[in-house]
């Protein structure tokens, strides 16, 4: 398997995208985003794997479009204090 292919079980997560053309380290920030808000245990325990830490903490600071609950949950488990404000609704 090409190192920077997302395995396949992952497809149901990227359904608007042409998965073939995701290459998941030039598109790690979008990649790292889909997991958090859908990804089950097994495409989690993948991105933990696969991306640093300070990769995933910076999606969840810096990235708009996260919805509360998944925002909520991930900042706990990183212990994140997160200061914006859901302006893009």
């Amino acid at each position: 398997m090409d190192m920077n292919r997302i395995p396949k079980y992952m497809i149901k997560y990227f359904w608007d995208v042409d998965y073939k053309s995701i290459d998941a380290e030039k598109n790690k920030l979008f990649v790292i985003k889909r997991i958090l808000e859908n990804g089950d245990e097994k495409a989690a325990k993948w991105m933990f794997e696969r991306y640093n830490i300070s990769d995933i903490k910076y999606s969840l600071l810096n990235l708009k479009g996260y919805d509360k609950k998944t925002l909520n949950f991930w900042s706990v488990v990183f212990d994140l204090k997160v200061k914006r404000s859901y302006d893009w609704k």
